[in-house]
């Protein structure tokens, strides 16, 4: 049997004395078959297409950014709020707009404040919203599709190309269990300092690691550890990141911004 079959087995195994008090939603979460047909999340997902036409379909920032004054530098998505090094300092602007921003929110089902350095852009699709848990900060391009079915959790600083692609919900391979109209979701987890390339698709039940780089048309499915680049379909690591390539806070930040290599971030770090 297949890593993903054994893992259903284990799972049914584990809640079998409890499934029929469960709700569907409930099973979904546990990674149990469930009917995705059920009022509760037929009325859940209906919202989230509601939201998603209205966040598609909604207006940038009204207003352009004032121009950058000496010494000021444009202000990351990424950028940590705890940061007031020179390398983050600068002008910060909401090009998505209140508007679009506040629809975000709601979506997901927090706080218009927790989303300050987090940018979507449309369209976007999700199953549900409430599923999905960004990080402090989180930028998205164009298309990206979410199907949150089970719990997505995105960390910090993480980008994503345009088109990515996470599967939160799944199938068994099992003919009966789709006769009788059952799915499955198992949760995905990115975690903080991530770059998803465009089009990567990431399978349900599937957790990459920190400060990863997934290579564009990448099928992830399987887990990835920390510091990994990966690139491929199934995506395989191909090299662990060196010490000069991983977070070194606002030094290293100014850096990087400057272009330089390895030897002058090897030599800048034993200054």
């Amino acid at each position: 049997m297949s890593k993903t079959t054994d893992r259903y087995s284990e799972l049914d195994r584990k809640f079998a004395d409890r499934f029929d008090q469960l709700s569907q939603t409930e099973k979904a979460l546990l990674g149990l078959p469930y009917i995705a047909n059920d009022p509760p999340l037929i009325t859940a997902r209906l919202r989230a297409r509601r939201l998603l036409y209205r966040f598609n379909h909604s207006q940038v920032s009204p207003t352009d950014p004032p121009a950058l004054q000496p010494g000021e530098r444009a202000q990351g998505v990424g950028a940590s709020a705890d940061d007031t090094s020179s390398a983050n300092r600068g002008v910060e602007f909401d090009a998505m707009g209140p508007e679009r921003r506040a629809i975000l929110a709601d979506l997901l089902g927090v706080e218009v404040s927790t989303l300050a350095r987090v940018e979507i852009e449309p369209p976007f699709f999700c199953d549900y919203g409430t599923n999905i848990h960004l990080g402090d900060s989180f930028a998205a391009n164009t298309n990206v599709t979410i199907l949150d079915c089970a719990d997505v959790h995105i960390g910090t600083g993480t980008v994503f190309g345009p088109f990515v692609q996470l599967y939160g919900g799944t199938h068994s391979t099992a003919i009966a269990e789709r006769e009788h109209g059952l799915e499955r979701a198992l949760p995905i987890k990115v975690g903080s300092n991530c770059w998803l390339g465009g089009c990567t698709v990431v399978n349900a039940g599937v957790s990459i690691g920190n400060n990863c780089t997934i290579g564009c048309n990448s099928v992830v499915t399987r887990d990835i550890p920390d510091n990994s680049i990966a690139v491929g379909s199934p995506a395989r690591v191909i090299r662990t990141l060196e010490a000069w390539e991983l977070p070194r806070g606002a030094e290293g930040w100014e850096v990087a911004a400057k272009g330089l290599g390895r030897e002058a971030q090897a030599a800048s770090s034993k200054e």
